[in-house]
């Protein structure tokens, strides 16, 4: 479109803005369907359409002040098909649960020689407790269906978990979660699986973290060291199941991603913990307040 200027020195074609650096009317041609009009700090500009399902966002880096770019954040409606989760925030009054039993609001399984029972304490009001009495007995905490596929989906998993006693020499436990194929008392590592891991043992008291695929485990020590307060545990896994990512509370740890030894599609494994006694008299405890897991299939 071709610009001239009228005799009251004003252009008469494009859009018409007032300029306060020279006092007049400049023209602002607008071509595109969707063009916007910015001001980039000295004058009025042209900022053209964006691409299809781009949304305009605030950049001061840019030269007017804008930029088309890739949205994030929240699904909208149309993600929905394409995202699912599971949460358990383990409310509901459980009072020395000893036997097999459908727990939390997901409906857990579990084996073994374990207690489960309500409990709370300030900033956590809805937990479960879980008591590991003997040392004879695997004790495991498993979420069915048994057969949820690694490889449909990125796969996120988080546990707000809290350790109240840890395990030394005379009081000894070892407690691992994240996805297992672990459903019974066996006393056996996971064949498949991705999951953290603590005992005073390993890694100098410092959380490891692995991933097994058919008995052979790759383990990746972490510096972050176990304590007795409450802390997010993270697993992400990309739906090429060729990396699993751990992050404590928010920061990934050191020496993830793991990249070898992931299971594959075709290996059905479950959301799990496994807490175990290994010597003492005194009861192991740990406390469980949040699970979530999500599914993102876009």
């Amino acid at each position: 479109m071709s610009v001239t200027t009228n005799a009251a020195g004003i252009q008469d074609e494009g859009l018409q803005v007032f300029d306060p650096s020279t006092g007049q009317f400049t023209a602002i041609d607008l071509t595109t369907k969707g063009d916007l009009l910015a001001y980039n700090g000295s004058s009025y500009v042209r900022v053209s359409v964006g691409a299809d399902g781009k949304v305009l966002e605030a950049d001061s880096a840019e030269t007017e002040g804008l930029k088309w770019a890739t949205k994030s954040g929240a699904a909208d409606i149309s993600d929905l098909a394409n995202i699912s989760s599971l949460y358990d925030t383990f409310s509901g009054d459980v009072t020395d649960q000893t036997t097999q039993a459908a727990l939390g609001n997901l409906g857990w399984s579990y084996q073994g020689d374990l207690s489960i029972v309500s409990f709370a304490e300030a900033g956590h009001e809805n937990v479960f407790k879980l008591e590991s009495l003997s040392f004879t007995a695997q004790n495991v905490l498993f979420l069915k269906p048994e057969t949820q596929f690694l490889g449909s989906a990125k796969i996120s998993q988080s546990w707000l978990i809290k350790i109240p006693t840890l395990s030394d020499g005379t009081n000894s436990f070892e407690v691992d979660f994240g996805f297992s194929d672990i459903k019974t008392r066996t006393g056996a590592a996971p064949t498949d699986g991705v999951y953290w891991r603590y005992t005073h043992s390993e890694n100098s008291g410092d959380w490891t973290v692995r991933a097994t695929k058919s008995s052979t485990t790759t383990t990746a020590n972490t510096s972050n060291t176990v304590d007795t307060g409450w802390h997010v545990f993270k697993i992400e896994i990309n739906s090429a199941v060729s990396s699993a990512s751990f992050f404590y509370d928010g920061t990934e740890v050191a020496n993830s991603p793991i990249t070898t030894n992931l299971p594959l599609s075709t290996t059905g494994i479950h959301p799990y913990i496994r807490f175990e006694k290994t010597a003492g008299a005194t009861t192991a405890e740990l406390l469980i307040d949040t699970f979530y897991q999500v599914y993102d299939r876009t």
